[in-house]
């Protein structure tokens, strides 16, 4: 688990187990490290922050290059405000040492990706290049940030 600090100073610099690393040192793996029970609620949350506002927002004013109707928008946009909502609420307040916050966050996370997929199925023959690209982009870093929670589940012992 990480217990480092961010130090503000020029060439910021990481501290992580006793060790500090450089921005350019930052690999991959170690920013993995970075990540515990706590931080991946926000990471989660700003991540559904980014989809309502793309599936709510942005994407219903270009509606007809993405083909996806504007109900079936608005509702997935709402599924993703209702996430960020929760994830954003544990990482502010929940006790971090459940891993039920975390198991209902993989469930819900999952939940969405299935339903995503079914739309995409749905309505493949109104989807353009574009709009099937956007939905197919966002299952794999949700199922991405889904591979980090449930390591994190399995691997992080509080």
């Amino acid at each position: 688990m990480y217990h480092g600090v961010w130090r503000e100073e020029p060439g910021v610099c990481i501290l992580e187990r006793g060790r500090e690393y450089g921005l350019r040192e930052l690999t991959p793996m170690r920013f993995r490290n970075l990540l515990d029970r706590r931080t991946i609620f926000l990471v989660d949350g700003l991540g559904a922050v980014i989809s309502a506002l793309s599936l709510g927002v942005v994407l219903p004013a270009f509606q007809p290059l993405i083909g996806m109707p504007l109900a079936v928008l608005h509702f997935l946009a709402a599924l993703a405000a209702g996430f960020s909502v929760y994830s954003l609420s544990v990482f502010r307040f929940a006790d971090h040492s459940k891993p039920l916050w975390l198991r209902l966050i993989i469930t819900a996370n999952l939940f969405y990706c299935v339903l995503s997929l079914t739309l995409i199925i749905n309505y493949y023959a109104q989807l353009t290049a574009l709009g099937l690209s956007y939905f197919l982009l966002e299952k794999v870093i949700v199922l991405g940030i889904v591979g980090l929670e449930w390591r994190i589940l399995k691997y992080d012992t509080l």
